[in-house]
């Protein structure tokens, strides 16, 4: 059977996934930046899980949910480029067979668009000739997989 594109996921599929213990930390310093020390941890799993927990960050936090997820990619695409940097991100062994498929590539990601965009540069993954993240955005949030956002 002939394809004409191939895509494939980033974390899990080409690159190792990041540690959750990373962006764990990313998002308590976010909580930080608004002031909130101690977060429920319940909120903070919510969070992990690319969640946003709109009523809770407004009501029991005064927190423009908007405002704070902007900070949380941010945040959270920086700790994956910093791990990336020191090595505990690494493409997996057989990503160099990527080159000689015979169909154009594609990835697509939940992961922040920073967070691919510099993967993919980092790695000179230049075999794909599509490539996509998640808007830092409350809509970005919400096409995650299983919304197939992205794909199309």
């Amino acid at each position: 059977m002939n394809y004409d594109t191939v895509v494939l996921d980033m974390d899990g599929v080409v690159i190792e996934p990041t540690d959750s213990e990373v962006i764990q930390e990313s998002i308590l310093a976010t909580f930080e930046e608004f002031g909130v020390s101690s977060p429920p941890p319940a909120l903070v799993d919510r969070l992990l899980d690319q969640q946003v927990p709109a009523d809770a960050l407004r009501n029991q936090h005064d927190i423009d949910p908007a405002t704070f997820w902007r900070r949380r990619e941010r945040n959270s695409a920086r700790a994956q480029v910093e791990v990336t940097q020191y090595g505990k991100k690494s493409p997996y062994n057989d990503v160099s067979v990527l080159g000689e498929f015979p169909a154009e590539l594609g990835l697509v990601s939940n992961n922040q668009r920073m967070t691919v965009e510099f993967v993919v540069d980092h790695f000179d993954l230049d075999v794909f000739e599509t490539v996509y993240g998640r808007e830092p955005t409350l809509t970005g949030a919400k096409r995650k997989k299983p919304n197939p956002y992205y794909l199309n």
